[in-house]
């Protein structure tokens, strides 16, 4: 740039310290389209490195500085050398996966023959044959959706059917895996202990006149029981995602496959929880088929996620205008934030 300095204050940085204020000019090579005229930046000079977030540090890839004039405080920058992203990286590149997959288990023995639920609890279901082809289906579905080079994350509820709906598309997906966590959380809603088929039939039949998302199964949860739990695992999965960052580097981390495999329920108040529908959107949907695939894409500011059309059509899911921001009615923006939109493609082709 055609100026640029960094200055501190020495009788209010913090004890031990030097923090140094950086201030870049605009007409910095290749600056985003959308970055203001100048942008504040904090670095620590002793290890020059900046500290501030991720689309900071793509802009400056190193700098120097000397000390001259009076003692005044201020620090010129003697070099400095702007970072260029490489051709296909993004400007602010976001660490969340690029892909979050929501699947449904297999056909279980329970789907089957429902009467099994009243002699066997409703976590040691297991698939049925049929259920085992389906995940199969599912996990060579899910390798053309994936970049071979993606790493996967695989989270899965501990319910027999899920576990083995896991261990079918695992056997299909040949890319690398980070990890795979047990979560409780994605279980399937609680209908009950040992459950009396006439009563659950009973209660299956009385859901729509209340609402399936406040009903509450006798001695079981409700949807928003399991839309708490779900939030819950939303930050969890998000602390996972920082930690990964941390350890493999944001490039790989933002080149990640999350797979979740989980319940029908479960599913749709995940997307619920991320997408921002609301109670009334919610009580639209259909339940997924066993198998059933949920594709939430990254959208391309990094910020957030949008469901693929195949998705929507699955599950009769409503559509919201792309310009409120990829959000639905449980989330009402006000005209500041709307104006945010995310990044064209003539913009981020200005970095290719």
């Amino acid at each position: 740039p055609s100026t640029c300095e960094y200055t501190f204050n020495k009788n209010q940085r913090p004890e031990g310290i030097e923090q140094h204020r950086v201030q870049l000019d605009s007409k910095a090579r290749r600056m985003p389209p959308h970055a203001p005229s100048t942008r504040t930046f904090i670095a620590s000079r002793t290890v020059v490195q900046l500290v501030a977030n991720c689309r900071t540090r793509r802009c400056l890839s190193s700098f120097s500085s000397d000390k001259s004039g009076p003692d005044d405080g201020i620090w010129r920058v003697s070099s400095f050398t702007p970072k260029i992203p490489s051709k296909g990286e993004e400007f602010g590149m976001s660490i969340l996966p690029k892909n979050i997959l929501i699947l449904r288990h297999g056909q279980s023995m329970g789907n089957a023959d429902e009467t099994l639920y009243a002699t066997t609890p409703d976590w040691k279901v297991s698939l049925s044959e049929r259920g085992r082809r389906q995940a199969r289906d599912a996990g060579r579905r899910m390798q053309q959706l994936i970049n071979p080079s993606q790493n996967i994350l695989y989270y899965v509820s501990p319910y027999l059917r899920t576990k083995e709906t896991l261990e079918e598309i695992q056997s299909q997906i040949s890319n690398p895996t980070l990890f795979v966590r047990e979560e409780p959380r994605l279980r399937e809603q609680d209908f009950g202990n040992f459950q009396d088929p006439e009563l659950i039939q009973a209660a299956k039949l009385e859901r729509p006149k209340f609402g399936r998302f406040f009903f509450r199964f006798p001695n079981g949860e409700s949807g928003a029981d399991v839309f708490d739990r779900v939030s819950a695992f939303s930050g969890t999965f998000l602390q996972d995602i920082q930690q990964i960052s941390r350890v493999i580097g944001e490039h790989k981390a933002a080149n990640t496959t999350a797979i979740l495999v989980t319940h029908g329920i479960t599913g749709r108040l995940f997307v619920m929880r991320w997408l921002h529908w609301s109670v009334d959107d919610f009580e639209k949907l259909h339940n997924p088929p066993n198998c059933g695939l949920l594709l939430m894409k990254r959208t391309p500011d990094g910020n957030a996620y949008e469901l693929s059309d195949e998705s929507r059509d699955l599950i009769k899911a409503p559509r919201f205008d792309r310009d409120s921001g990829y959000v639905g009615s449980g989330l009402k923006l006000g005209e500041l934030l709307k104006t945010q939109h995310p990044l064209s493609r003539k913009d981020r082709d200005a970095f290719d």
